[in-house]
């Protein structure tokens, strides 16, 4: 939801059915006091409630892009 997902898309990643992830998203809303997702969004991040899940397929660390010599 922080990232901006949709309920199906959240639901296709938790195999789960939309309805499914829409009734838990209620409850998310709920506890946190929040009338949309957009501020549930914001609140569990200042929380600290909201942990990125690693990245993958790309190589640990910070990647910058655009940075390359050549040669590299």
């Amino acid at each position: 939801m922080v990232e901006g997902a949709s309920n199906h898309q959240i639901a296709r990643t938790l195999v789960v059915a939309p309805r499914t992830v829409a009734a838990h998203l209620e409850h998310v809303l709920l506890k946190l006091g929040a009338p949309t997702r957009t501020l549930a969004a914001v609140r569990a991040e200042r929380e600290g409630l909201y942990v990125p899940a690693p990245l993958r397929g790309r190589a640990s660390g910070p990647q910058r892009h655009g940075s390359r010599r050549a040669g590299d």
